[in-house]
């Protein structure tokens, strides 16, 4: 991941941590703060990392450009696969080791489920726009090449042609 997407990771923890200390603590104390704002790094950095790592890997062996129904259906499969581990791993950090809000066997029972299937969707929902954007760049990046192309090709033309008028 670039200095960019770490800077940006790092603005998201803060936002999401001002946002649920601020809207969901009763108890604004600074250690309160402390802890929401290590959670929320957890999330941004451990999901953020997790699908980066998947759309680099996606984006060597299968550019959008070249194979874009493979890509496709391998963004899908792997965002819905490595989403699901992720949550459920950032949960089971946040309400059992951190907070201890629940056991382990609360955590896997159905008491925990509704949470996890919401973190999962935001999840889900942040991953398919960021690989929508990498398809965006993608494109924008094979359209430049094939114009830079495109002009190479007539300025050689354009050379053969003038060459061809001059008398010998």
């Amino acid at each position: 991941m670039k200095r960019k997407g770490i800077i940006i990771l790092l603005w998201i923890s803060l936002g999401t941590a001002l946002f649920f200390f601020f809207i969901f603590n009763d108890e604004k104390t600074f250690k309160n703060f402390a802890v929401t704002l290590l959670i929320s790094t957890m999330y941004s950095f451990i999901l953020g990392f997790g699908n980066a790592l998947i759309n680099d890997f996606l984006n060597k062996k299968f550019p959008w450009s070249e194979t874009t129904r493979t890509r496709a259906i391998l963004s899908v499969i792997s965002i819905l696969i490595a989403n699901f581990i992720l949550v459920y791993f950032c949960n089971y950090m946040n309400f059992v080791v951190i907070q201890k809000t629940a056991t382990t066997e609360e955590f896997f029972s159905s008491k925990y489920n509704t949470s996890n299937w919401f973190m999962i969707n935001i999840a889900l929902l942040i991953s398919a726009f960021l690989h929508a954007k990498s398809f965006m760049e993608e494109l924008r990046k094979t359209s430049k090449k094939e114009v830079v192309e495109q002009k190479l090709i007539a300025k050689s033309a354009n050379a053969q042609f003038e060459s061809l008028k001059k008398p010998a």
